[in-house]
């Protein structure tokens, strides 16, 4: 996530910069060379202060993920914190005093006592400074952290429904694929085919185009189905390519999983058919055989042999990318694409019936 806060971070300086301004007592102090350098080094304190915090808090989001999580970002950035912000205040302190007095250390004990239930506690300079610096760090916590969840969310909500773009464009897309006038042509040229030669079969194939057709209409209703839906359209899917190609193509399904108990978004299973349809030669000799298994990992796994056509294929990627976008939507790991061995292959994870995390 890109943190964008740079109008924040200018406002938060100038105004941290001009309270120092105020505190200092410059408005009533005319304005002469040694004013203007105890300003310039006062400025380049407070630069070094927030854009050092800054980058402590949003940097530590990066660096500590999983359990216990805030906890050991708070070990690391509250001392680091601290004592940043508590040395450049000395430092900067140690500074304006030199340039007033012509010495470095400080010859007097202002500044080097707390209050703590109204009583004097002395600290020293360096003591106070880093009390100092670690309440000033503590209300730069506050405002980054508030600042940065919200930042969070907001971008979690736009990547939400930019993905909800993705996914509505890519069925759409997918959609029109499916009922556009090539597919529809050869669908009903097989059929008429198939009402002279054998009206049985072709009986058999209107009523699986059926089945097809209902379940692409249905499948935006779903945001995940079983996969025993999914296997069960994938056949109806299936004995239409098998009644235009023949035996040029193959399909083997060896699942070795209650299929009930596992569920997938809807279409995966269509979706990568095709893709391996139309990017491969289809021949009696050399048919593309699609292989449709499980893997003790609770995955589902795709694989075609390798046989490009001789004609380059256009290819807008937007089967793979709906699916990745589909598994990103739910929070889920996404496919794992494999082109070793000749072979195409698409692992799809597969999600346990019942489990939270993957919920939208």
């Amino acid at each position: 996530m890109k943190y964008n806060d740079k109008g924040f971070r200018i406002i938060s300086i100038l105004a941290l910069f001009l309270l120092f301004f105020y505190l200092n007592g410059w408005l009533a102090k005319p304005i002469d060379g040694n004013v203007i350098l105890r300003m310039l080094v006062t400025l380049l304190s407070i630069i070094g202060i927030c854009e050092g915090n800054r980058w402590l808090i949003i940097s530590s989001h990066r660096f500590f993920t999983g359990r216990f999580r805030l906890l050991r970002r708070l070990l690391l950035i509250v001392p680091a914190g601290t004592l940043l912000t508590g040395a450049l205040m000395l430092l900067t302190k140690m500074a304006n005093y030199y340039l007033v007095h012509g010495e470095w250390l400080l010859q007097n004990t202002e500044g080097s006592h707390l209050y703590i239930n109204n009583r004097q506690v002395t600290a020293g300079p360096f003591g106070t400074y880093i009390f100092n610096g670690f309440l000033i760090f503590w209300i730069f916590y506050i405002v980054y952290e508030t600042r940065y969840h919200f930042a969070r969310l907001r971008f979690m909500e736009m990547e939400k429904e930019r993905l909800e773009k993705e996914k509505l464009r890519a069925e759409l897309h997918h959609l029109k694929e499916m009922v556009n006038p090539h597919f529809l042509f050869n669908t009903l040229n097989s059929l008429s085919a198939l009402i002279s030669e054998n009206p049985r079969q072709a009986e058999i194939f209107l009523d699986e185009l059926t089945r097809v057709y209902r379940y692409l209409l249905r499948n935006n209703e779903l945001e995940l189905t079983t996969l025993a839906n999914e296997l069960q359209f994938i056949r109806s899917y299936f004995h239409l390519l098998k009644t235009r190609y023949g035996d040029s193509i193959h399909q083997v399904t060896d699942i070795n999983l209650k299929t009930d108990e596992w569920l997938l978004p809807p279409l995966t299973l269509q979706l990568l058919v095709e893709n391996a349809v139309k990017h491969n030669r289809l021949m009696k000799d050399q048919p593309l055989t699609i292989h449709i298994y499980s893997t003790t990992g609770n995955e589902l796994v795709v694989s075609n042999n390798i046989q490009k056509k001789d004609t380059v294929v256009d290819s807008t990627k937007v089967g793979l990318q709906n699916i990745n976008a589909k598994y990103k939507l739910l929070k889920a790991p996404g496919i794992s694409i494999d082109t070793s061995n000749g072979k195409f292959t698409v692992t799809v994870p597969l999600i346990q019936a019942g489990d939270s995390r993957y919920k939208l």
